[in-house]
């Protein structure tokens, strides 16, 4: 009797069993990984890479080095962090972040590498995004002697450099002319190797990663075409920047442009001042932590509870 109801008990199991399957294969019912994948959000964390110490340029290090007494390698690598700091308190709306610069996991050297011998580089046309951006931090960049108005003549009839154009090739006369485009550009980020992101992803616990490209610090303008001073013009610093998702698809590339007077040769208000700006720029274009399904159906009930009970109070 015992091995009839048995018996009776496995039949009933297995023919359970391969209805949840058959349900789970015709999308009625979610296995586990699919449930546990809807409460969470699709970014969560960024992680920051730092710019290679070889994409640092800079016109600006010996006045620098004359104020703090710091090496060139010295000011590079204050560079580096700065920046990178920066960008972690500028990152918001919920996003965690972590710096390969601000970690100490004993092996961040050898994870840098590997990321560098990963990725290559190529300069791309600005997007327009940007570019509506960086004129928003743009500023007069005109001497501020009294030479200001003869040298303001001097650059309106000034014919000698190059000017903006869109670039591409026509046909004039029967001949292929093609046009330099002298407009901005940024240094992007291609990603050679296939496994980068998985390995950073898992581990880092990250889905969107920062690549900070390069760094350019260097005069708004020529001086030898007036014959002043550097010291009276603006410097432009300019951070190019990539962000991909752990999927490896480009979510933005661009480059983020500040001035700042050439007399400001202080490194902590370099990088707090001039790179905190720079650095809110980037984190405008990295996504925020977006809400779970879970979460949305739950916020969804609660209003739908608020809203019954508020119903409620209007018929008393």
């Amino acid at each position: 009797m015992y091995k009839v109801i048995t018996i009776v008990c496995v039949f009933l199991f297995l023919g359970f069993n391969a209805q949840e399957n058959a349900f789970q294969k015709n999308g009625n019912v979610k296995s586990d990984q699919e449930v546990y994948a809807e409460g969470q959000p699709e970014y969560s964390r960024v992680l920051i890479i730092p710019f290679e110490p070889k994409m640092y340029i800079s016109s600006a290090d010996k006045e620098i080095a004359n104020r703090t007494n710091l090496t060139h390698q010295e000011i590079r690598e204050n560079m580096r962090y700065g920046i990178s700091n920066q960008m972690r308190n500028a990152l918001g709306k919920g996003m965690k972040s972590v710096s390969l610069l601000h970690i100490d996991t004993g092996d961040v050297g050898r994870d840098l590498g590997y990321i560098y011998n990963s990725i290559g580089y190529k300069y791309k046309p600005l997007p327009t995004e940007d570019v509506a951006k960086n004129k928003q931090n743009e500023v007069d960049v005109k001497p501020i002697n009294k030479l200001k108005g003869s040298f303001n003549k001097l650059i309106k009839h000034d014919n000698l450099g190059p000017k903006e154009t869109d670039g591409g090739t026509r046909i004039k006369n029967g001949q292929i002319h093609s046009t330099v485009s002298y407009g901005e550009k940024f240094m992007n980020t291609s990603i050679h190797n296939p496994n980068l992101l998985k390995v950073l992803s898992v581990k880092y616990n990250a889905d969107v990663f920062l690549f900070i490209n390069e760094l350019n610090i260097e005069a708004a303008a020529s001086a030898s075409r007036s014959g002043l001073s550097t010291l009276s013009y603006k410097r432009k610093v300019k951070v190019h920047y990539t962000i991909f998702n752990k999927d490896g698809k480009q979510l933005h590339g661009g480059a983020a442009i500040v001035y700042m007077p050439s007399t400001t040769n202080d490194m902590n208000k370099i990088i707090n001042n001039y790179f905190s700006i720079l650095a809110q720029n980037m984190s405008d274009n990295i996504p925020s932590a977006q809400t779970s399904k879970i979460e949305q159906e739950k916020l969804k009930e609660e209003e739908r509870k608020a809203k019954e009970q508020r119903d409620e109070i209007k018929k008393l």
